[in-house]
């Protein structure tokens, strides 16, 4: 039987609950696997958030909160700019990316069915993508990047990896992952004006 922990704070059942929907997706996400998971009463999880929606939509946008706030320290490093878009782009060639997209990709089906969701999803995603038009900025200052938009170039080169992120997950196979990988980085080095090889690092 699960105690009651006071000290369990909302930041740890928002972690809970992210492993929760690695393991059981959105549809099947219950306060009870989290509380579960915490060792803790169901209770305590609703003393923090008072309905499975709540807690669920808070849960969406603390990842997406958490994506752009590192999309944003990564724009303000001081390495250059295709050192930055190698380090927004390679994350999806994991070797497992289904373990890291799997809770995000969970967040667009349910901003489909929780406003909350989909205005938080919103609200982050202009965030994340107003960092990647900066270092798109910069490249383009540096030299290294041709680009007339660089607004229009983030928005699609984001597409290109939440749909890459999405195939590779959800059609293990029906591509080679090199393969994807490879047409992935060529995309990204399209909307740039820069070769693959620029970007992937690899010897030119």
């Amino acid at each position: 039987m699960p105690t009651r922990k006071v000290e369990v704070r909302r930041e740890q059942i928002l972690a809970a609950t992210i492993e929760v929907l690695r393991e059981h997706g959105f549809a099947k996400a219950r306060v009870k696997h989290v509380a579960e998971k915490l060792g803790i009463s169901y209770t305590l999880v609703y003393y923090h958030f008072p309905t499975r929606e709540k807690l669920l939509a808070d849960t969406f946008t603390f990842l997406a909160e958490d994506e752009a706030v590192a999309m944003r320290q990564l724009a303000d490093d001081s390495a250059d700019a295709v050192y930055k878009m190698r380090r927004t782009v390679a994350p999806i060639t994991d070797e497992r990316p289904v373990t890291r997209w799997i809770p995000l990709m969970e967040g667009w089906v349910a901003a489909l069915r929780i406003p909350e969701v989909r205005s938080g999803q919103t609200r982050y995603l202009h965030r994340w993508l107003d960092s990647l038009q900066r270092i798109i900025e910069q490249g383009v200052e540096e030299g290294s990047f041709r680009c007339s938009s660089p607004a229009a170039a983030a928005w699609r080169i984001n597409a290109l990896l939440d749909g890459v992120c999405v195939q590779l997950a959800s059609y293990d196979g029906a591509l080679p992952r090199d393969v994807a990988h490879q047409r992935m980085w060529e995309g990204v080095a399209l909307e740039l004006g820069c070769t693959t090889e620029t970007l992937s690092g690899s010897p030119t």
